[in-house]
């Protein structure tokens, strides 16, 4: 049975939510892309930076943000934290290389009764010292479909 197959398998036998999530997580490991030693080295740090939000109503507000990131075989897995005027978040990220010279995250938040998630590109220059890229997701306090840019740097 082929991997395709295998994949089809589950879809077909998952039903509801959980089927599809196991199912959307192996496709999505799949796809990704090997992870060489030095960039496995180069990724596996504490990046610190801050990301700008585009409000619905066209205000942008600024947070700083620190992300932990790990490389575990294809995967590139992490936390990450940020603070408002009221609380810290933290975040769960997972994701990888689909293509090389991109990342690509998932991110929710940890507390699993908060409802916030969403995806971050990041572009991985040359040198990678400082990531650059945009998020989109769901707001944890407005509900709402939020965007805007991330720069982070290594330490």
């Amino acid at each position: 049975m082929t991997g395709a197959e295998i994949l089809s398998l589950l879809g077909a036998v998952g039903t509801g939510v959980a089927g599809s999530a196991v199912y959307d997580a192996i496709k999505n490991t799949n796809a990704l892309l090997p992870i060489k030693s030095i960039r496995k080295k180069a990724i596996t740090k504490t990046w610190i930076g801050s990301f700008t939000q585009v409000q619905s109503d066209s205000t942008l507000t600024m947070f700083n943000i620190s992300l932990s990131l790990r490389a575990k075989r294809k995967l590139i897995i992490g936390t990450g934290e940020y603070s408002t005027a009221s609380e810290t978040v933290q975040l769960k990220v997972t994701g990888g290389f689909y293509r090389d010279d991109y990342l690509h995250f998932r991110y929710k938040n940890i507390n699993q009764a908060i409802f916030q998630h969403g995806s971050i590109i990041l572009n991985w220059p040359n040198n990678p010292i400082m990531l650059r890229g945009k998020f989109v997701g769901i707001g944890r306090n407005a509900n709402e479909i939020l965007s805007g840019d991330i720069e982070l740097n290594a330490q």
